[in-house]
This record gives structure tokens, sequence and C-alpha cells, in this order.
């Protein structure tokens, strides 16, 4: 009589893919994640000068920077974009508000 393999399987190749990132440092997945990182952060920039045009391009940039560096010890990377977006979104409609 057979064992039946125990191990559970994602049910789509890329739920493998989708498991919590977390920086222990110094590999090459963690230099990879870095880099496609930094690229998200790089289009959340050209998404935001898109929708902002007002808004001076180096303003915006540092806007998205400190968002970006309130995160440099977050654990879990994987919305980090996202959650840069929606804090630079947020600070750029205040300051509009504050000026008008």
């Amino acid at each position: 009589m057979s064992i039946p393999n125990l191990k559970r399987r994602p049910a789509r190749p890329e739920a493998a893919r989708s498991q919590v990132l977390v920086t222990w440092g110094g590999n090459a997945d963690d230099m990879a994640q870095k880099k496609n990182e930094r690229e998200a952060i790089d289009d959340v920039i050209r998404r935001l000068k898109k929708k902002y045009p007002d808004v001076p391009g180096k303003d915006l940039e540092k806007i998205v920077e400190s968002n970006y560096a309130a995160f440099q010890n977050a654990k879990l990377r994987d919305y980090i974009a996202v959650l840069v977006e929606h804090g630079a979104k947020s600070e750029i409609t205040a300051r509009k508000h504050k000026h008008h």
C-alpha cells in the first residue's frame, strides 16, 4: 500500500511566486527584488507626472522618494509601490487644497 503525497502544491504556478518576500540581504533574489521595486517606484513617478502635470517634476520626485523612504525597514515588500503611490497622491492632494 502506498502512502499518498501529503505535500500541498499551489493550484497555479504563479501562486508559488506570490509568497511573502523578506529582505535578508545579499543574495541574487534580494538584488532582483530591489531592482524590481526600484523600477516600480520609477513607474509611480512617471504615472504621477502624467496625472499631475501642474506639480513640478522635482517636487513630485521628492514626494515619492519621501514616501518610499518611510518603508525602508518594511519586511513585507510586495505592496510598497502601491502604498507609496497612494501616499504620494494623498500628499499632493493635501498640498493642492492647502494652497487654495
